[in-house]
């Protein structure tokens, strides 16, 4: 919980982190130091799709879902399936299906086999938002990373895989 309110636009620097280790003495300075510059950028890069999808009259939790039920157009999906797809609660996902359906890009239907079960699918309205944003979407995102020749893309979704990995240890309650 150390970094929970930490801003981190201003990183520690190494001297920092390495008068910290003087008091803590198993701190790895380069790891920690990587690990926070990597959070600042994620946190940069979440805040410039927050503003992109607000500018497209979205957030990033309704173009989740409208992009989960892109995948497969022509199959509903019940709420709770799109929960578990986005990572979110049932009650988050009742609400961004609510903003959807009211804005014209959902609808809600009543599920083919079981009558008390609920679907959801794309209106024609939520396909043309999605297909006019798309290309867009996909030049942006790209623009990301377009400074990274392949070789290093290849190189960096290992690195990544690896810090992933890495998850793992960091929620352990091991020492």
């Amino acid at each position: 919980m150390l970094f929970t309110d930490f801003n981190l636009k201003n990183l520690p620097s190494s001297q920092t982190l390495l008068n910290y280790s003087n008091k803590f003495p198993k701190v790895d300075v380069e790891g920690v130091l990587l690990t926070l510059e990597f959070l600042s950028i994620a946190k940069e890069v979440n805040s410039a799709y927050g503003k992109h999808f607000s500018q497209k009259g979205l957030s990033e939790g309704k173009f989740t879902i409208l992009m989960l039920l892109y995948r497969d157009v022509e199959n509903p999906v019940s709420p709770s399936e799109l929960a578990i797809s986005a990572n979110v609660t049932k009650a988050t996902i009742t609400g961004l299906i609510d903003g959807l359906s009211k804005d014209g890009f959902v609808r809600r239907s009543v599920h083919s086999k079981d009558r008390r079960k609920q679907t959801v699918l794309l209106t024609n309205k939520g396909i043309d938002v999605l297909e006019e944003i798309l290309p867009d979407h996909y030049k942006k995102t790209a623009k990301l990373v377009s400074r990274l020749s392949e070789a290093e893309r290849t190189v960096f979704v290992q690195l990544l895989r690896k810090m992933r990995d890495g998850i793992s240890d960091f929620t352990s309650t091991e020492e």
